[in-house]
């Protein structure tokens, strides 16, 4: 049997409401890549502010031609310093086939103006 080499990584993103509000995929203008194979372990989403909203709003993170978080509740994200962090399960799934930056998809009513960045950390792991 060969050895493997693994590789742990992370990568950075931030949301902002320039980046834009209403239901759909969102490019972040501060947002990284991860590397095409990479098995996302963990998501971590810090809100530097109320994350605000009409309605039920939802943000699901998406990177590397995968959706690699769950849709997360405005709720969890209500005040400065909320912390969602979410553990993935390393299945064929989870693993990136593009290059593509980490992005948000905003889902179940769009966000007010006034929302509040908020920071997107990545975990993973790069077998080789």
């Amino acid at each position: 049997m060969a050895n493997s080499n693994i590789q742990l990584g992370v990568v950075t993103a931030r949301y902002l409401a320039s980046d834009g509000v209403s239901n759909g995929a969102t490019a972040l203008a501060t947002s990284s890549s991860l590397p095409i194979g990479a098995a996302v372990t963990r998501v971590t989403l810090i809100a530097r502010g109320a994350v605000a909203a009409s309605g039920s709003a939802t943000l699901t993170i998406t990177a590397g031609g995968k959706t690699i978080s769950s849709a997360v509740a405005k709720a969890k994200l209500a005040a400065a310093g909320y912390v969602y962090t979410e553990n993935m399960d390393l299945q064929a799934d989870s693993i990136t086939t593009t290059s593509a930056a980490i992005g948000v998809t905003i889902a179940s009513g769009a966000l007010t103006g006034g929302t509040a960045d908020v920071d997107i950390i990545v975990e993973y792991a790069l077998i080789g």
